[in-house]
């Protein structure tokens, strides 16, 4: 609510308001200025409130009140924020707000606090918003205990719908006041999927693109045990590309082997067709008489 200049209300201390959630009171609106909720969101307006920024954006609207984008509740005259617009996730009609999911996460493993945000990702799949919960690690290329730490927080959360994924360290963007920017944040871990499964096209061996993605990664252990969701997603269209069938069960080492049968069994199938010349049949055009001439019997032999 910056844009409001100085400020929006002032509180006499310690309080907490008891209307849809328990929450700390910001206390009543200050001298002149006036305060309004529409749809959980709350609108400012006062007579040093900002008009617009630089380059002419537009902040209020036609009757001079400011949608901050935060959601709040009012007790008798008290004011409480309780989160933004953007942090709330919408799953089939039921909303949940991102930084109370933060709070869960945190409890449930205190090796992740801090180091983790929930973001409103979009499943294409179901067609719906989904759960997407990004952990910092510095080896994220390993799935660890992924599935484990999954479930310890679907357990903990009323929501079906989630993918956990590790990061890396310092991934997790934060505004200048340690808030978590999930919009950034998830711009960028989209950006790099993107641009992992870019360069996943670059046809070297599979051996070599795995190193590249994942470089600590156990070869001998089960595929979903060693590896991540995203490193998973990778490895499957390397697969596809080299038409090897998926199978999670299998180690890396078991694909870099096969991958080189393959590529030995067509070595040797080009490798004979190259040297099997005694049935080979030159068909030759002559089209000038003089080379004709030229022709012996020993040539036709």
């Amino acid at each position: 609510m910056a844009e409001n200049i100085f400020c929006v209300s002032q509180s006499k201390g310690l309080e907490f308001l008891n209307g849809n959630v328990d929450c700390i009171s910001c206390g009543s609106p200050i001298p002149n200025v006036d305060i309004r909720l529409i749809d959980g969101q709350i609108h400012v307006k006062s007579p040093y409130s900002l008009n617009s920024y630089i380059g002419g954006i537009q902040l209020n609207l036609v009757d001079g009140y400011y949608p901050t984008g935060d959601i709040g509740v009012v007790s008798n005259v008290d004011l409480a924020v309780t989160g933004r617009i953007g942090d709330i996730l919408n799953i089939a009609g039921k909303k949940f707000m991102l930084n109370d999911v933060d709070e869960v996460i945190n409890s449930v493993d205190l090796s992740i606090k801090g180091r983790a945000a929930s973001l409103a990702d979009y499943d294409d799949v179901l067609n719906i918003e989904r759960l997407l919960i990004l952990v910092e690690r510095e080896d994220f290329y390993v799935s660890g205990n992924l599935a484990e730490l999954s479930l310890l927080i679907k357990s903990s959360i009323e929501i079906d719908n989630i993918k956990l994924d590790f990061v890396p360290k310092d991934f997790i963007s934060k505004t200048s006041s340690g808030k978590i920017n999930r919009k950034k944040t998830l711009f960028d871990y989209r950006k790099r999927a993107t641009d992992v499964l870019k360069s996943a096209t670059v046809v070297t061996s599979l051996k070599e693109e795995v190193l590249r993605v994942c470089p600590r990664a156990k070869f001998d252990l089960p595929i979903d045990i060693a590896l991540d969701s995203l490193s998973i997603t990778i490895l499957q269209m390397l697969l596809a590309d080299r038409e090897l069938p998926y199978d999670p069960s299998k180690s890396l080492l078991y694909y870099f082997d096969l991958e080189n049968q393959s590529i030995s069994v067509e070595a040797s199938s080009h490798s004979v067709n190259s040297t099997d010349t005694d049935n080979v049949i030159y068909i030759v055009v002559i089209n000038e008489q003089s080379h004709v001439k030229n022709i012996t019997e020993e040539d036709i032999a």
